[in-house]
């Protein structure tokens, strides 16, 4: 009788298997904290004018904002002559009745108008033109402001001027200002020249220009 032996096959060495990856560690990051933005605040410019000492206050837009009516001006001398109208204070009285005026010039138009006989009287014209053969004189300085310029500064005067006859309006092209007539421009254009401090033209306007 056959009697068979199991052999048991040779145990083999396992072969090397590498370590599982580390299992990355979660580090938990706190979340950045919103902050909310603050409201963009209306920039306060402050400038005194003896006696009153305004306060000027612009909206994000670049508009001077008036504080206690809350109209808006583009150009800083409207808005302060309109926060004047507030007061109530005047500058300017009238010596022929007894209105009075935020500007000189207000005032000097009133009594052209309102009181054309006593000015009659008065012969007297202090402003007289600064250049050298011309007889002008005003009783205003804002009028011979205008006459220089209009006259004796066309050179520099005239690339700023611009009429717009669809509108019977003119403009400056230096800050892109209207007016509605030729001596409104004048009067505001000495503001927007640029003048050469060294030539004989500034020295004659400069008196006017201060």
């Amino acid at each position: 009788m056959l009697r068979f032996r199991t052999v048991k096959p040779p145990t083999l060495p396992l072969a090397h298997e590498p370590p599982p990856p580390p299992t990355p560690a979660v580090v938990s990051v706190p979340a950045k904290a919103e902050h909310a933005k603050p409201d963009k605040k209306p920039r306060t410019m402050q400038r005194n004018h003896r006696p009153s000492g305004l306060t000027y206050v612009k909206n994000a837009a670049g508009e001077f904002i008036c504080p206690t009516c809350g109209i808006t001006k583009t150009r800083q001398n409207s808005m302060h002559y309109h926060m004047k109208t507030h007061q109530e204070t005047t500058e300017y009285p009238c010596t022929y009745c007894t209105k009075s005026f935020l500007q000189k010039q207000t005032l000097d138009l009133h009594q052209r108008s309102k009181h054309p006989q006593q000015l009659s009287h008065d012969t007297s014209k202090p402003f007289s033109c600064p250049f050298d053969g011309c007889a002008y004189t005003s009783h205003t300085k804002g009028n011979c402001v205008i006459h220089s310029l209009r006259i004796h500064a066309q050179p520099l005067v005239r690339p700023l001027l611009q009429y717009h006859p669809e509108t019977r309006q003119y403009s400056c092209r230096g800050c892109h200002d209207s007016f509605p007539s030729p001596s409104a421009f004048y009067y505001h254009v000495k503001g927007c020249v640029t003048f050469d401090p060294t030539t004989e033209l500034y020295r004659r306007m400069a008196p006017l220009l201060r």
